[in-house]
């Protein structure tokens, strides 16, 4: 009997079962039984998964694996520390790959840091920056560098531009109790309309910027730890429409910024933003499409962030309609004007119920993630304490893919993984699946694969926590199981 004709029938009576028994939100996979069990374990009937992700959206490694990111923004202190580094320490960063299972940070940086006066870059703190990187690849941790700005600059009230880049014409700035309703102030407005000018008097704004970014990745474009660059964080349109902004202004931002990069780096990864107040809380960007002029093709990453909004103004979780909203948009812009990977670059915070449905989402999307924000949890390590929402966050997930991945995820209730990928050409090395033993199976799991019983292996390394798993190149399409149960 063939694997189809298993899983297919099975499918809808299994997926209703989950639905009653456990709420559980995504369909379910099967591994037909007697396929695998190198790790123990039948294959059984189960798994999550999703919409298929087109291979074209996904981050690969040296050896053309897609990675899938989890992880976490560091650190929010930055922004007031005077040194502008935070207390982040080579211990905590550890500690997030080896206890936590995250390999990437999302690690904020300040142009006020870099250029603190006009030309004169800050070697030192561009030293402590290279620090921190070299804590970060001791991990095995990679790196999205983000050059993080609220409200423009620290002139107004948050962080971002140095003093000497903020050109207000004069109109006087007024401080608001809410730091993101600052965004609204005339003064911080005009500062934003004059960075944008790049086609009349204040182009020397742009030019500044691009410089002192591009003097980070001269530094840095060669460390194992950077994965690529954040080019702003919540790029705001000043006192433009936010619509016309980003169909005109920020591409074009965007593809002089991005032919910059190219001109020093051919190989990182450049993420890019739309605005954040519509899209943020689930609501569609009209971002244009973005050019990259790399000789070996595209090595671009659409990464929006994601607020729930009942959840970020305290209203407490109203349910996943905001979260569906979201993912609806976020498809049919991957689909429309932003061919390539998507990673959330800042995943706000939230009740369990809430990350069961976003971290499902995430998965169906294809998406990585970062957590914002890693101050909380630094806090709880300092303590010697677990911060009291990282089981929402730590769970099994694919690290590294050796091939296409067609679809993935996780089910919490079930405690059940599941990835189906296709075979991919000039791939090396294993598939890596992030395993948190202790936390998941303190029982036991088992791991059932869809290649003939002979064809495949797999390696566990408990230190790590990473499941190694070699599946037959023969095979055009492999399905990766875990399941609780003794091995």
């Amino acid at each position: 009997m063939s694997f189809d004709s298993v899983r297919r029938p099975f499918l809808g009576m299994v997926a209703a079962v989950c639905l009653l028994l456990t709420g559980c939100r995504e369909p379910l996979l099967l591994v037909e039984p007697g396929t695998g069990g190198g790790g123990g374990g039948d294959g059984g009937q189960g798994g999550a998964g999703g919409t298929p992700a087109p291979s074209a959206r996904f981050i690969r490694d040296d050896k053309s694996r897609a990675l899938i990111l989890h992880g976490l923004n560091v650190a929010n202190d930055a922004k007031s520390d005077p040194l502008r580094v935070g207390r982040t320490t080579r211990e905590f960063v550890a500690h997030m790959a080896d206890t936590w299972g995250f390999n990437v940070a999302r690690h904020l940086i300040f142009w006020d840091a870099i250029e603190p006066e006009p030309g004169v870059y800050d070697e030192a703190y561009l030293d402590r920056l290279g620090e921190r990187l070299d804590w970060y690849g001791e991990a095995g941790v990679f790196v999205i560098l983000d050059m993080h700005q609220d409200v423009y600059a620290q002139f107004f009230c948050c962080d971002g531009a140095p003093e000497w880049a903020v050109r207000t014409d004069g109109i006087p700035f007024e401080q608001q109790d809410v730091w993101w309703a600052n965004y609204f102030e005339p003064a911080v407005e005009r500062a934003f309309d004059n960075f944008w000018d790049y086609e009349g008097t204040h182009a020397d704004l742009q030019e500044a910027y691009i410089g002192a970014w591009l003097t980070v990745i001269e530094r840095f474009h060669d460390h194992p730890a950077v994965l690529g660059y954040d080019l702003m964080n919540e790029p705001h349109e000043g006192s433009m429409a936010s619509s016309e902004f980003e169909r005109t202004v920020l591409p074009a931002f965007y593809d002089r910024f991005v032919a910059r990069v190219r001109a020093v780096d051919q190989d990182g990864y450049v993420f890019y933003e739309p605005t954040a107040f519509m899209v943020n809380r689930g609501g569609p960007s009209n971002l244009g499409f973005v050019d990259d002029p790399r000789e070996a093709g595209r090595r671009l990453v659409y990464a929006p962030h994601l607020y729930d909004p009942s959840v970020f103004l305290g209203d407490g979780y109203m349910g996943p309609q905001a979260i569906e909203e979201w993912e609806k948009n976020r498809t049919e812009e991957l689909e429309e004007r932003h061919p390539g990977p998507i990673v959330i670059g800042e995943l706000g915070e939230g009740p369990p119920d809430y990350h069961r449905d976003v971290l499902s989402m995430a998965d169906r999307l294809g998406s990585g993630w970062m957590r914002w924000v890693s101050d909380s949890f630094f806090d709880a390590f300092s303590a010697g304490r677990e911060p009291g929402d990282i089981l929402d966050l730590v769970r099994v997930y694919p690290q590294r893919v050796a091939g296409d991945p067609i679809e993935y995820g996780y089910q919490p209730a079930l405690r059940v993984f599941t990835l189906r990928f296709a075979e991919r050409a000039g791939v090396e090395g294993p598939t890596e699946i992030y395993i948190p033993e202790a936390r998941v199976y303190p029982g036991g799991w088992t791991v059932s694969v869809s290649d003939p019983p002979d064809a495949w292996s797999s390696e566990f390394d408990p230190e790590t926590g990473i499941l190694s798993v070699t599946t037959d190149p023969m095979q055009p399409e492999h399905l990766i199981r875990i399941d609780p149960g003794s091995r």
